[in-house]
């Protein structure tokens, strides 16, 4: 009869002895935390436009309801074709936002790069007992 347990007990220790040699210990989480960071980062971005879009387009919504039915019929909306109005208007108007401050990182991180780093240069500045001298000299004159 066979041992059910060490043959299970060998196998995970052969693949976890894999997995080190494939990656390396610990090197699996360093490597993904770039990733990880960008994933959560999207996941939050994706829910703070969520919440803007809803709130821009009940916004629309009720300014829209609050006009009368000629003004709407100017502006070629029907008060039945209200909320499809204002849930495009307002991804509309969320997506633009969104694109604006992606081009203004965008710029930032190119001006970043430009800035040169602060080298402290190495001339000799004149000394500062001279400079004294100098002034005394001036004021007995």
């Amino acid at each position: 009869m066979m041992d059910v347990y060490s043959n299970t007990r060998q196998l995970s220790l052969f693949a976890e002895d894999m997995i080190q040699r494939q990656i390396g210990p610990k090197t699996f989480i360093a490597d993904s935390a770039p990733e990880f960071s960008t994933l959560i980062n999207r996941a939050f971005g994706a829910l703070v436009d969520s919440f803007r879009t809803w709130s821009r387009r009940r916004a629309i919504e009720t300014e829209l309801y609050a006009l009368s039915t000629h003004l709407l019929d100017d502006i070629g909306v029907v008060r039945g074709e209200i909320p499809a109005v204002a849930r495009r208007w307002a991804v509309a108007e969320v997506e633009r936002h969104r694109d604006e401050r992606r081009t203004v990182k965008a710029h930032k991180v190119a001006d970043a790069a430009k800035v040169t780093p602060f080298a402290p240069t190495t001339e000799a500045t004149a000394a500062p007992a001279v400079v004294a001298n100098d002034h005394a000299r001036d004021i007995a004159a």
